[in-house]
């Protein structure tokens, strides 16, 4: 499959918190993230092309804020190398200017994705 990312993915380290606002349930871990999308761990697949509204814990407060929102849809999802996880890939596709404010700021020193 050919690469279709055009900014540089920053490796998330912190074991950051993934939740279905819809649900209320905390749906993965967050791998890696650009403010056009993110890599999710999992326990359970999901569906490509489904639509999901994500609350994103943040590592750290940022300007009184523990998380962020976002819309996004699953392009792509795959078991990992251990049979017990899933890695699901999601394009944002309603994202706020201060979520993406927030995205750049504290994840920029994340180390990127090789």
């Amino acid at each position: 499959m050919a690469e279709k990312r055009t900014q540089q993915r920053k490796r998330n380290r912190n074991f950051t918190k993934v939740f279905d606002i819809d649900t209320g349930r905390c749906v993965g871990r967050l791998v890696n993230i650009t403010t056009g999308g993110m890599m999710l761990m999992t326990e359970s697949p999901f569906e490509r092309d489904a639509t999901f509204n994500f609350r994103i814990v943040l590592p750290r407060m940022f300007d009184d804020m523990l998380d962020i929102e976002v819309k996004a849809v699953a392009r792509w999802c795959k078991r990992d190398a251990n049979p017990d996880f899933w890695g699901a890939g999601f394009q944002f596709i309603q994202i706020g200017a201060e979520e993406t404010r927030v995205i750049e700021c504290v994840f920029e020193g994340f180390a990127p994705v090789r």
